[in-house]
């Protein structure tokens, strides 16, 4: 196997960090881009779990719906994967200048759709704020025309 890159590791902590990290802000467009893969994934594991359950009759003449052990992995796997909405939340959040706990919104079923969808329409706070800098920022050129970390 070839050895990585310096910037395909930036690229595989960027990833981590836009996906699992609650820290920091993001910009309209990666949080889109991050809950169109939340949502395809959550609706790929709600397919997988209608096609394996089985309906049986109980003693009691009730249908059962009775999912085996690939049901409960596939209930882990939706659960990472809310902490991954809640995340992704969070940083949209900051970028807005509000408090990430709001992210836990996303886990109460009438106001979770709606709040997504808000946090996602408006423009974050312009420049720094609290939670870090503006997410399209760029940090200052190094080199001969600009500024060096090298002491005088």
């Amino acid at each position: 196997m070839p050895p990585r890159s310096p910037s395909s590791d930036a690229s595989i902590g960027e990833l981590a960090w836009v996906f699992f990290s609650p820290r920091g802000r993001i910009s309209r467009e990666p949080y889109w881009l991050g809950l169109g893969v939340v949502f395809f994934l959550l609706a790929t594991i709600a397919s997988v779990m209608v096609r394996t359950a089985v309906i049986e009759t109980g003693p009691d003449g009730d249908m059962v719906l009775r999912m085996d052990e690939q049901g409960t992995l596939l209930e882990i796997l939706a659960f990472g994967l809310q902490w991954v909405m809640i995340a992704l939340v969070a940083k949209r959040c900051h970028d807005r200048g509000l408090t990430g706990f709001l992210s836990l919104l996303t886990m109460l079923p009438l106001i979770s759709i709606p709040f997504v969808i808000f946090m996602g329409i408006g423009a974050g706070q312009p420049g720094p704020n609290r939670y870090g800098p503006a997410p399209n920022s760029r940090p200052p050129r190094r080199g001969p025309s600009g500024p060096s970390d090298r002491p005088d």
